[in-house]
């Protein structure tokens, strides 16, 4: 299915005269943006370098080519291909380096938001190998296709991610249970878990 198509049938299951094809174009790449940060996605992994500042303990990973989604699968030194450990928060990491300006090679790093703070600090700029999750490329045009996900489960994942974004906000004001979110909610759902099974 191509955008516009799937636009189309949202608006059948999810009919809202105020919205217009830019807001469902919009809802759609919301869906499509969630299922590829949600799943490993083959196509979407990506790797590039990165140096290191002389003297400074950070940098930001924000220019990595194809869009960086903020999920890091590893770190390599391009000097000497030694891996380098990732830690999960900046307060880990600043336990196990407390004086964070000890001059060395990049031996650990921790990624906050599109922070990545690495540990040596090397004296002068260091290579890193990059090894991330690229964001999708947003569909814009109604021929466009979202070419990371398999055609037959365009309906769940596109067309039910995105009815049940439309039907959140309908149903806002409704008393539970609110049945079109929760039947749209559970399809995409369903779609995520047949994703999964499609890739192992």
């Amino acid at each position: 299915m191509n955008l516009g198509e799937i636009r189309a049938e949202v608006q059948v299951v999810a009919p809202e005269p105020s919205f217009s094809d830019s807001t469902f174009n919009t809802l759609i790449n919301e869906a499509y943006q969630e299922v590829c940060y949600r799943v490993i996605l083959p196509s979407l992994k990506g790797y590039d370098s990165f140096s290191t500042t002389a003297g400074v303990a950070y940098g930001t990973l924000t220019g990595l080519t194809g869009g960086f989604s903020g999920i890091l699968r590893r770190v390599v030194r391009a000097d000497d291909d030694e891996i380098v450990s990732i830690y999960a928060t900046l307060e880990e990491l600043v336990d196990l380096y407390p004086e964070f300006d000890t001059a060395g090679d990049v031996e650990a790093v921790v990624l906050e938001g599109s922070t990545l703070w690495y540990q040596y600090v090397p004296a002068t700029a260091q290579s890193l190998r990059v090894y991330y999750t690229a964001n999708p490329t947003s569909l814009s045009g109604d021929g466009d296709s979202p070419s990371h996900l398999p055609d037959y489960l365009h309906r769940k994942l596109l067309v039910s991610g995105a009815a049940r974004l439309v039907w959140e906000q309908i149903e806002t004001d409704i008393e539970q249970p609110k049945v079109q979110t929760m039947f749209h909610m559970q399809n995409f759902e369903d779609g995520i878990m047949k994703l999964r099974e499609h890739l192992a």
